[in-house]
């Protein structure tokens, strides 16, 4: 299925909605994150949503903050990292303390 263009900013905006996006991303207040969602939505041209309704924000499961999903979250991609390192120090941890393997 081909993706919409729905929510995507045209060029003689997009810089703008980008920095309005940046700053719906560091809020958790949901009263904050809807009026920035209605200021986007007035900059891209959409007057709601599908049926016409009020476009909401949503919230990352993983962090609280607005603007993203679980799927996007940069704070859940930094600690999947860091456990990703911490699991690769452990076993060459182990590798080291049990020396060389003789074939």
């Amino acid at each position: 299925m081909p993706r919409s263009n729905g929510y995507r900013p045209k060029a003689a905006v997009k810089e703008e909605v980008m920095e309005w996006r940046e700053k719906l991303s560091e809020t958790k207040d949901w009263r904050k994150a809807q009026s920035i969602m209605n200021i986007l939505t007035c900059l891209m041209g959409h007057n709601g949503g599908p049926s016409r309704g009020m476009i909401c924000p949503r919230a990352c499961s993983y962090c609280g903050y607005y603007g993203h999903t679980k799927q996007w979250c940069k704070r859940r991609l930094a600690a999947v990292q860091r456990r990703y390192d911490r699991e690769c120090d452990a076993l060459l941890a182990e590798d080291a303390k049990l020396g060389p393997t003789v074939p």
